[in-house]
């Protein structure tokens, strides 16, 4: 396997951060959310404007394994959020790797508990990472309900 390098989200990678992110929720989280989720989450949630902001407000990492962005994922305050792995690198221990750093960082803060939101689709990987299930949430977005699962992890 290829090296993976994790840095600080750059500028410079920004457009390709957020092309890592509808990839994998176009192709990864469509066989467990209806059409509507999907397309609300491709074409108006996750956008320029938000990673913008997301990066000012969060210690927001990229995973690169040639210079070319293949995993993402934040820290706001003890809250893990946007960890994606391009469809085509999953199953490689890159997700693993990012969650690793995050967890690092929030140590590095004084931070001795994080929690997550998971989507269905993740929810088996955070479980490997010994996070334990704390309670569902269920929401509607455009007339469907999606379930997210909140967790958290002691470090």
């Amino acid at each position: 396997m290829k090296i993976v390098e994790l840095r600080k989200l750059e500028r410079k990678f920004d457009r390709q951060a957020l092309e890592c992110i509808l990839t994998s929720v176009e192709i990864s989280n469509s066989p467990d959310y209806p059409p509507a989720i999907i397309d609300y989450q491709l074409h108006t949630h996750y956008t320029m404007d938000w990673l913008s902001k997301k990066m000012q407000s969060s210690y927001f990492v990229v995973a690169l394994m040639d210079n070319k962005v293949v995993g993402t994922g934040s820290l706001d305050d003890n809250e893990v959020t946007t960890v994606f792995v391009d469809p085509d690198h999953q199953r490689k221990g890159i997700g693993r790797t990012i969650i690793g750093e995050l967890e690092r960082y929030a140590k590095s803060q004084d931070i001795r508990e994080v929690i997550l939101n998971s989507s269905i689709t993740a929810f088996g990987f955070y479980k490997k990472l010994d996070y334990a299930l704390v309670g569902e949430a269920v929401r509607e977005y455009r007339g469907n309900k999606v379930i997210t699962y909140l967790m958290r992890k002691h470090l």
